[in-house]
């Protein structure tokens, strides 16, 4: 486990500034470093993982029909795909019907933003190797260094990546594209040779 002030500390550190003690801290390059943090977080974990993506039934509000989002939604999609249903700030919202009133159950696959703490390693590893290449290269490092840093910052994505390919439990028979292609294979098959 990775802290958010661990992080900030080593994006401090690559450009020579001095660490801090507390994430909040109100140090200028600890803000900067804080604020470069939040947004490369929230953009690795929109993307949605193994560890942060979840299937949720979603009731609505018994006085309103709303059906409210977990507050730190980053995404979210209705299971069913013909279903008019998209994220509104904290609310699901009717496209169809234009509104917030729902007063239906909705099952939903979201994404979720974890604290930094809650990041399995691999993930946490990844995001301060990007937290700490990007901060590096804003502002304005030497391009053998940045280099170094790049390389650190593609293993441990690869690393990730092999990660979130092991949790996923991805088999394509089990897409909708692996069940069409296994059919059409199978269709083609049987007229071949002759089977009806």
């Amino acid at each position: 486990m990775i802290t958010e002030l661990e992080m900030i500390n080593a994006m401090l550190a690559v450009n020579g500034e001095a660490p801090v003690s507390s994430a909040s801290s109100t140090d200028p390059a600890a803000i900067q470093a804080r604020n470069a943090l939040t947004r490369i977080d929230k953009q690795l974990q929109a993307r949605g993982w193994y560890y942060n993506t979840e299937t949720m039934t979603l009731s609505p509000l018994l006085s309103t029909g709303e059906v409210i989002l977990p507050s730190n939604t980053l995404s979210v999609d209705p299971v069913d795909v013909s279903s008019p249903y998209v994220q509104r700030g904290t609310k699901l919202y009717d496209r169809t019907n234009n509104t917030f009133n729902l007063a239906v159950t909705v099952k939903v696959n979201i994404v979720l933003r974890l604290d930094i703490v809650e990041l399995p390693v691999l993930a946490g590893t990844y995001l301060q190797d990007k937290a700490v290449k990007d901060f590096y290269v804003d502002e304005d490092g030497d391009e053998g260094k940045t280099n170094r840093l790049e390389n650190r910052e593609s293993e441990s994505f690869a690393y990730l990546q092999r990660e979130h390919l092991a949790n996923s439990n991805v088999n394509i028979r089990n897409s909708n594209l692996g069940r069409r292609l296994m059919q059409d294979a199978y269709s083609q098959s049987t007229s071949t040779f002759g089977v009806e």
